[in-house]
């Protein structure tokens, strides 16, 4: 659209008449006698752009949202003749972000009030984020874990276990690592923990982040049975049990199978 000095309109044209219930007939007339309701909102908008000051802004209108682009228009001697609105509707555009921002505040909100430990990781295993339960199970403060990864903090002895896990994942090899490891908390005394993980591909199936879960210290009493009478059953060495990873093996599939290279603790 395109109006005067006195914000009469000249022009008129574009699908954006319809979607806003206009149409042409409006040229000849006015601002105030087009859109009343909205004039004193709109007057100092176009008097801005054929002040010389291009304006860019988002309106509404009869429960649609509108993104305008208002600026001014010279003649061939570069004096300003009058004014150009441009408009784009935004509509679906604000509903779809405002889902997004809802959804976002129900992950944040589960994600920092879950009685568990979650983190997300990059594909390399450094965090990116991690909630006050694994600050608990670690011992660590979030900026602290925020500059390390999984691997740095898990036992040394456990730390192949992890890597592996976290390569099947990557490879699509498959869809879920169930790991059973030990964390090197702050304070130096390892810590036995049950983490659950799982990869988010980008729109392009690229790998993004891994979305983790860790449980402690009472995770699997069976678990912790067996860990116990194996280091100490009759005729045994006295030592540790190695990390257990289960990872499932499809997304096709729901049965698990022991991840290559990974000895399980026997009981």
């Amino acid at each position: 659209m395109t109006f005067d000095h006195n914000l009469r309109f000249t022009f008129a044209a574009g699908d954006m008449l319809v979607a806003a219930g206009l149409d042409g007939s409006f040229v000849g007339r006015t601002l105030s006698e087009v859109m009343p309701e909205s004039v004193a909102e709109l007057t100092p908008r176009y008097r801005a752009a054929l002040g010389g000051h291009p304006q860019s802004f988002e309106f509404s209108q009869d429960g649609g949202q509108y993104w305008l682009q208002i600026a001014p228009l010279r003649d061939g001697e570069g004096a300003i003749s009058g004014g150009m609105l441009l408009a784009q509707e935004v509509t679906a555009l604000k509903h779809a972000q405002r889902d997004l921002a809802q959804a976002e505040e129900r992950f944040r909100t589960a994600f920092e009030q879950a009685p568990i430990g979650m983190g997300l990781m990059s594909p390399d295993g450094r965090y990116l984020r991690v909630n006050d339960a694994l600050c608990t199970i670690t011992g660590y403060t979030a900026d602290e874990l925020l500059q390390t990864s999984a691997e740095a903090i898990t036992h040394p002895e456990d730390a192949a276990d992890e890597i592996t896990g976290r390569a099947e994942l990557i490879a699509g090899r498959s869809s879920i690592q169930r790991l059973e490891k030990r964390f090197m908390h702050a304070a130096g005394h390892p810590v036995w923990v049950a983490v659950h993980a799982t990869l988010v591909r980008d729109a392009d199936g690229a790998p993004s982040h891994i979305l983790g879960t860790t449980r402690s210290p009472g995770f699997s009493t069976a678990a912790a049975s067996s860990r116990s009478s194996t280091a100490t059953s009759p005729g045994s060495p006295a030592t540790a049990p190695r990390a257990r990873c289960w990872c499932s093996t499809s997304t096709t599939s729901s049965r698990s199978t022991t991840c290559s290279a990974i000895t399980p603790a026997t009981s």
